[in-house]
């Protein structure tokens, strides 16, 4: 299984089934994060404070020692999302992932 976040989904899924790749759409939740030593430990202690259980995660850096991203794959993205707010960490717009998305 390979994970891709593309800045066009949908054109993606259609181009790789056209090709004979199998490929599906999944919602993710994308939480905004300290690009520096320790950004990861602290944002899931957060994670775990918020009670948000996922299945997948990777992490994306956006600009260099600025900021990064953890796409997080989870059951109930609603759920998850107002979680994750409550304990103060920033969802990233969808439209902010695709812009930087290559």
């Amino acid at each position: 299984i390979l994970n891709l976040v593309v800045s066009s989904p949908q054109r993606a899924q259609r181009v790789l089934n056209e090709n004979g790749i199998s490929a599906a759409l999944r919602e993710i939740v994308v939480v905004k994060m300290a690009d520096k030593p320790g950004g990861l430990d602290e944002l899931l202690k957060d994670v775990e404070k918020a009670g948000v259980n996922f299945t997948n995660a990777h992490g994306i850096s956006v600009n260099q020692g600025d900021s990064a991203f953890l796409v997080i794959d989870v059951q109930d993205i609603p759920e998850a999302r107002a979680k994750l707010e409550i304990v103060g960490l920033e969802i990233v717009a969808d439209e902010q992932v695709y812009a930087r998305s290559p």
